[in-house]
């Protein structure tokens, strides 16, 4: 499991077609100023956008 990685399509696909379980986004999925903005909606579509890269990542393996 690969930890800091970035949020990004093309580094979930990489880590995933290299063979990681998971990854740890951390602030990279959720940078503390949208946290601060408490953006509910918005934090939810990042997280859907990153699962949905995951999932495709997985399909494609």
């Amino acid at each position: 499991m690969p930890t800091n990685v970035e949020a990004t399509e093309e580094a979930t696909r990489r880590w995933i077609a290299a063979g990681a379980a998971a990854l740890g986004v951390g602030p990279h999925l959720l940078p503390p100023a949208l946290i601060a903005s408490r953006d509910v909606a918005a934090m939810a579509a990042r997280v859907q956008e990153f699962l949905g890269w995951v999932r495709e990542a997985r399909a494609g393996l």
